[in-house]
């Protein structure tokens, strides 16, 4: 019945007070797999294209539509469908995924659903063909990229190499814009030590000191589920001066100097200081290292 029923009777509430009377109240406790269920992803799905109404007893029961889906049969997306692009929006509402993409304004429950990653695969073509420019929606694609993939609980092993010239992933170098980046541009700055998840400022000093090393700062989630090393700059972390202390050297009598890029590497990226505070105690965590001043992550 829902299957038959168009997306633009969501915009009328007559259409659908109607609609729900059909639809059982109790139906987030119906399994998964279940037809109803099945039927009500095709719906939701169809409606992520849209921007929940401005009116309010129309948002309202848009919302109680929602709130009849299974937690187990929706993945919420980390925006809300009033400020994603509309290029974005109309990619989720062509995909043929089995649970409900459902935006932060449709629903407030948790979510537990589950991507397979063949339909997932092709929805992440699908965005990574998108031609974005503005960096709000690069960002929102980013973050979207990063909870799909999130939900894809059973990915298999080469699954990087799949999406790996897609450019799903927003970066900045210091002092920049955002802008799109696929897993091979990341992949490469992590395995040349110049991948960062925080402390833009300090990014910046870094890349003043040595801007051939063209370092890139990308959101922690990024790097954690793309499987990445990245430095993590903590401020907390961190003595007075700040990294300006870390990056430059005086000479006797000299002021501060410009660092070699070998310079850079030593002191920077391993941790190496030429003070005899400098302590070679290890702090690097998995994945992400935090990096600091007068400690070694230099792995």
């Amino acid at each position: 019945m829902l299957d038959g029923v168009p997306a633009s009777a969501f915009h009328y509430l007559g259409h659908l007070s109607y609609l729900l009377k059909l639809i059982p109240q109790r139906a987030s406790e119906r399994e998964a797999d279940s037809m109803l269920t099945a039927a009500m992803v095709r719906m939701a799905n169809r409606l992520v294209s849209d921007r929940l109404p401005k009116d309010n007893d129309l948002a309202r029961l848009w919302k109680e539509f929602f709130k009849r889906l299974p937690a187990t049969a929706i993945v919420r997306l980390p925006t809300k469908s009033t400020e994603v692009s509309s290029q974005i929006a109309r990619s989720l509402a062509d995909s043929e995924l089995r649970v409900a993409l459902l935006w932060q304004d449709f629903r407030d429950a948790d979510d537990s659903g589950s991507l397979m990653w063949s339909p997932l695969v092709t929805l992440l073509h699908r965005l990574g063909r998108l031609m974005l420019n503005a960096e709000d929606a690069i960002e929102h694609r980013s973050s979207i990229a990063v909870r799909l993939l999130k939900a894809c609980r059973e990915r298999p092993a080469d699954w990087r190499n799949e999406i790996q010239q897609l450019p799903l992933f927003s970066a900045r170098e210091p002092g920049a814009a955002a802008h799109a980046v696929a897993f091979t541009d990341v992949q490469t700055r992590s395995n040349n030590r110049c991948l960062f998840t925080g402390g833009g400022d300090w990014a910046k000093e870094f890349g003043n000191a040595a801007p051939e090393l063209r370092l890139l700062l990308i959101e922690p989630e990024v790097a954690k589920v793309l499987e990445l090393s990245a430095s993590h700059c903590e401020e907390s972390a961190c003595d007075r001066p700040t990294y300006a202390t870390a990056i430059t050297q005086r000479s006797a009598g000299a002021g501060p100097r410009r660092l070699t890029s070998d310079e850079f590497e030593r002191i920077c990226l391993h941790g190496q200081s030429a003070s005899p505070r400098a302590s070679s105690k290890s702090n690097c965590g998995t994945g992400v290292r935090t990096f600091r001043p007068d400690v070694s992550c230099g792995r």
